[in-house]
């Protein structure tokens, strides 16, 4: 039992990094989009409102049946890798 609750914390804790760290890289990418939003008053509301949107976007995608059902998100996952590193080194050699 003591198992199972560490397992639940560990993925527990792994999700709530992985929504900090969508909500860090996404919220620029929608300012950048839409100029009104980052004028809002509350830039914490913002934050918030492109959290739950993508983690509405990305839940069925967690939610598959079967390992068989996952064989296209390899694709997905290696392109917003492949993304966060050319703006990652776009950004190194900016500065």
């Amino acid at each position: 039992m003591i198992t199972v609750c560490l397992v639940f914390v560990i993925c527990w804790l792994a999700l709530i990094a992985y929504l900090v760290l969508l909500g860090d890289l996404l919220v620029p990418i929608v300012e950048l989009v839409d100029s009104n939003l980052a004028d809002m008053q509350d830039a914490n509301l913002l934050r918030v409102l492109v959290t739950c949107a993508a983690t509405l976007v990305l839940s069925p995608m967690c939610f598959k049946g079967s390992m068989h059902a996952l064989r296209f998100l390899c694709f997905a996952s290696v392109t917003s890798v492949v993304i966060v590193g050319v703006v990652i080194a776009r950004r190194a050699v900016q500065r």
